[in-house]
C-alpha cells in the first residue's frame, strides 16, 4: 500500500513525515469524509459554554478535578444519574446494524438454538480442543 507523497493537505501536516500519514482513501477524498472547514457562525449558546470552560481553566479550575472532588461523584449510581442528566441513549450503539454484539449474539443463538444447546456446543468444542492438544512445549 503506497502513501500519498504529493505533499501536505493542511499547514500542520508539513511536520508529519509521509510514512506516518494515513494511506489515501480509495475515493481519493483528502479530508477523509470530514468535509471542509465551515465559515458559518457557531451556535451562540455553544460559544458561551466554551468561553465559560476556557475562563474556568484560565483561573486554574479543571472540570474533571472538580468532579472528582465532588462527593456525589463517588456515588455508585453516578452513571445512571449522568446518563439521565446528559440525555444519552445508553442503549444505543456506534456499531452498524448487523454487527452490534447483540445482533451477532442473536444470530449465534438462532444458529445454535437455546442457551443450553449453546452450552453443550461450547463443551464439545472445549473437549475437541483438549483432544487435539497432545503436548505442551516449554521454553526457557
Amino acid at each position: 500500500m503506497s502513501h500519498d507523497d504529493s505533499g501536505p493537505q493542511c499547514p500542520h501536516e508539513a511536520s508529519v513525515p509521509p510514512f506516518l500519514r494515513p494511506p489515501p482513501r480509495s475515493d481519493a477524498d483528502p479530508t477523509w469524509g470530514l468535509g471542509t472547514e465551515t465559515t458559518a457562525e457557531a451556535d451562540p449558546a455553544l460559544q458561551s459554554k466554551l468561553a465559560h470552560f476556557h475562563d474556568l481553566k484560565a483561573r486554574g479550575i479543571h472540570v474533571n478535578e472538580a468532579l472528582a472532588r465532588n462527593r456525589a461523584f463517588h456515588n455508585p449510581h453516578i452513571s445512571a444519574k449522568l446518563v439521565e442528566w446528559t440525555g444519552i441513549d445508553e442503549y444505543g450503539s456506534h456499531h452498524a446494524r448487523g454487527t452490534r454484539p447483540k445482533d451477532v449474539a442473536d444470530e449465534f443463538v438462532r444458529q445454535h438454538g437455546s442457551p443450553s444447546a449453546l452450552a453443550e456446543a461450547q463443551r464439545r468444542d472445549i473437549e475437541e480442543r483438549r483432544r487435539q492438544r497432545t503436548r505442551i512445549d516449554f521454553t526457557r
